[in-house]
Order: structure tokens, then sequence, then C-alpha cells
């Protein structure tokens, strides 16, 4: 079972979106259908191919304007390691490009320690990207401003 299926016959799953039709008066098979819509559009995954092939990318691309050297305060990445391995953590950036978190991702996998999921606008989804990107970590939304 893959895993869209897998959180749609999920019994909690189930009977959120059955309180949901019932709640809107819509039927429970329109509501399962525009999940699975969304569940689809949403879905991300961190391939181990897919993310090699991410951050050749990435040092490519950013060897074109940056030196190779990311300096980083090894207590701190020790700490982030021992931090990772207990909770879930959450990168949050303000940024104008994808350079702060592409160096973020190689600093991350030089360490060991595990790659971060992105959001990305769902513009930046278009023919082979899309994909691509899903099973590099990243997270389609849409956006409105």
């Amino acid at each position: 079972m893959d895993k869209i299926e897998y959180i749609l016959n999920d019994s909690e799953y189930l009977q959120s979106i059955e309180r949901l039709a019932d709640a809107e008066g819509r039927l429970l098979e329109e509501i399962k259908e525009e999940a699975r819509t969304y569940l689809e559009e949403l879905l991300s995954e961190h391939d181990p191919f897919t993310d090699s092939v991410m951050l050749e990318l990435i040092k490519f691309t950013l060897s074109r304007g940056y030196d190779e050297t990311i300096d980083v305060n090894p207590e701190e990445i020790h700490k982030l390691g021992k931090l990772m391995r207990r909770h879930s953590v959450a990168f949050v950036m303000t940024h104008k490009t994808y350079i702060d978190m592409w160096a973020l991702t190689l600093v991350l996998a030089r360490h060991g320690l595990p790659l971060p999921f992105i959001f990305a606008g769902i513009n930046l989804s278009f023919f082979g990207a899309g994909h691509l990107g899903r099973k590099a970590g990243a997270i389609f939304i849409r956006r409105s401003f």
C-alpha cells in the first residue's frame, strides 16, 4: 500500500473526514477524492538517490558564485545532531532565494545529519522539477499574498 492509501485508510483519518462530510453536508466519497488530490500535491519524501543528485546540483550551482567553504561551529553542529536525534527540528528562514536553504542542506549532509524537508511555491513544481523536488524533500504549497 502506498503512503497516500495508508493515510486515506487510517481509522482516525477516516473518522475525521466523516465528521467533515457531515459538517459540510457533502458526500464522503467527494471529500475522500478531494483529500487524495491534496495529499498527492503535498506528498514529499527523501529518496537517497535523488538526494545525492540534488546535493551534487546544489554544490555545482553554489560553486558558480561561492567557494566551497561554509564556516560552522563544530560544537553547535554536535548539539544540533543530538537535538535532531531526540526531536523534530524546523529551520525557519527568511529568504529571497534558496541559497540559504541550499547552504544549510550541504552543511547537514556533510555532517551526516538528516536532510530537511522544505516548503516551496507550487510555481516551482513544473515538468520534471516537481517530481525531482518531491523526491528530495520539497513540499510544494499554494501561496497567496
